[in-house]
């Protein structure tokens, strides 16, 4: 019933420090695409972001973050401090065929950080029906069954 996608995540120099990030998350990290339709150069953008509350503080991690950070001139406390990062988005050509899904109400879900065959980030992400759509399912099924 889901539609498995895995795309680049592009434009993450031009949202510093998303690419520091980026090289420090680690894979399966949960990962949200929210529309950006007020976006001036496109109207089918698509972010994508990583809450704070899911960066991965452990063992070793608070020392590389802090490296990463460094060169942005944030600490680990100001990357606490805010909600979320956004990262980047997901290509142009993939948005112009997802946005208008997602915004008829089909569902983003299981999205997290992954690394493509070239090594580059990719978020992985499945893309649910509606539930209009599900129920419409259902009806017809039952309809069908009689």
């Amino acid at each position: 019933m889901t539609e498995q996608h895995m795309l680049p995540i592009v434009g993450a120099k031009f949202r510093p420090p998303a690419q520091g990030l980026l090289d420090v998350l680690a894979h399966s990290t949960p990962l949200v695409l929210r529309r950006e339709p007020g976006n001036e150069y496109d109207i089918n953008a698509i972010m994508v972001l990583v809450a704070s509350s899911a960066l991965a503080f452990g063992e070793g991690a608070e020392e590389r973050f802090a490296k990463v950070l460094e060169g942005y001139g944030l600490t680990p406390e100001d990357l606490r401090a805010r909600s979320e990062w956004h990262l980047g988005y997901i290509p142009r050509g993939d948005a112009a065929q997802l946005a208008p899904r997602i915004d008829a109400g089909e569902r983003v879900v299981r999205c997290a950080l992954g690394f493509g065959v070239d090594g580059r980030p990719s978020v992985r992400f499945e893309l649910a029906p509606s539930a209009s759509a599900l129920r419409d399912d259902v009806a017809r099924s039952t309809e069908d069954a009689t």
